[in-house]
């Protein structure tokens, strides 16, 4: 009767067992994003206070593992304020000064799927926020500034298939060398998943 009873409890625990593993599913792979609307929050050096800005165009890349409705990823990107929304040639005033702000940032992501096609994103990063003023009068000369932070990233992603997804992602400033003012940016962000091996 033992015997019986420990067959049948091992058949069913290797049934579950494999049921787990049948259903899990894995990935590794690559995530190229584009963060082509920005928001920023910095300290412009011009006008020595807190600015707010909006720009457009941006590029990243990421490496990712997922399991179900997890994924982890690790990612890389820069963001400009470039005025249009599309790369165009841009005339300015030859005698008119300017500032320009964008950044570079590393994230450390966590992406869960909480409902149907709707991720929740958070995670830790670092940012370099990099400020240009632009001269064009000879006695004042052009120069730049940087300023780090490291903060949180949070955000929500929506996936219109296994490959593609939109993200809105915010990330403040908890940490910041320079001046100590509030930073962050705000980007609406393109992404596209290649997966390496899945299983």
């Amino acid at each position: 009767m033992k015997t019986i009873l420990l067959g049948i409890t091992l058949i069913f625990f290797n049934s579950i067992l494999f049921a787990q593993v049948k259903t899990s599913y894995k990935s590794i792979g690559m995530t190229v994003s584009f963060p082509w609307i920005n928001n920023y929050s910095y300290f412009n050096y011009d006008t020595k206070k807190p600015t707010s800005k909006n720009g457009f165009i941006g590029f990243g890349f990421a490496l990712f593992y997922s399991k179900d409705k997890n994924k982890l990823s690790l990612n890389y990107g820069i963001t400009s304020d470039f005025p249009t929304v599309v790369i165009l040639p841009i005339e300015y005033v030859s005698d008119s000064p300017r500032t320009a702000i964008n950044s570079f940032f590393i994230d450390l992501l966590l992406h869960h799927q909480f409902y149907k096609k709707f991720n929740v994103v958070g995670g830790v990063n670092f940012t370099n926020y990099h400020f240009n003023f632009i001269s064009a009068v000879s006695g004042r000369p052009s120069y730049a500034k940087n300023d780090q932070t490291i903060g949180l990233t949070i955000g929500t992603e929506y996936s219109f298939s296994k490959h593609f997804s939109i993200a809105m992602l915010y990330r403040p400033g908890i940490y910041s060398s320079g001046e100590k003012i509030y930073r962050h940016i705000l980007s609406l962000d393109f992404r596209f998943d290649i997966n390496f091996w899945k299983n």
